[in-house]
């Protein structure tokens, strides 16, 4: 697999579109963590959605393709919830991508990214309900930290965190 990465601009309507159209491609997501389709602006909000404190230049949302083709985007945060973290929004692959082992490549690369800005740390907050999500980042060597409210979700979040280098069980 050749996937490539572009960091996206929330300011250009062309990579918000592009966000998007991964959103929409990944509806069963949708559905089991908040329970109804992506909303219209989803990616023109989740572009710009910051933890108290962050800044835009903080913020990495990435569109990954393969071949030209778009098949997935991840989302970080530089520097949290700690200067040695990086935390994980978002990744999520279009449905007619997912069980390729593109997830396994793409946390590979979000590990060297956090490691380049010197995190020696990952996290991210995972919906109980999204069960392959759950299985992924367990089998990647997250663990459970704690769990969190989010009124925009079916349930609360199970905030997990792990040590890097992760382990290559994927």
């Amino acid at each position: 697999m050749a996937l490539r990465y572009q960091r996206l601009n929330p300011h250009n309507a062309e990579d918000v579109q592009a966000y998007q159209a991964m959103l929409e491609q990944a509806p069963e997501y949708h559905r089991v963590v908040s329970g109804q389709p992506a909303a219209r602006d989803a990616a023109a909000r989740d572009m710009l959605l910051l933890p108290q404190g962050k800044q835009l230049v903080d913020k990495f949302s990435l569109l990954i393709r393969e071949n030209e083709v778009a098949v997935g985007c991840p989302d970080l945060v530089r520097a949290y919830p700690s200067k040695t973290s990086a935390f994980i929004g978002l990744l999520l692959f279009a449905e007619a991508h997912q069980g390729r082992g593109l997830g396994g490549e793409a946390l590979g690369y979000v590990q060297c990214l956090a490691q380049s800005w010197g995190c020696t740390q990952l996290g991210i907050a995972v919906i109980p309900s999204n069960r392959k999500a759950m299985r992924f980042w367990q089998r990647a060597g997250f663990k459970e930290t704690r769990r969190g409210n989010n009124p925009h979700f079916v349930a609360d979040a199970v905030v997990m965190q792990a040590k890097l280098p992760l382990s290559s069980a994927l």
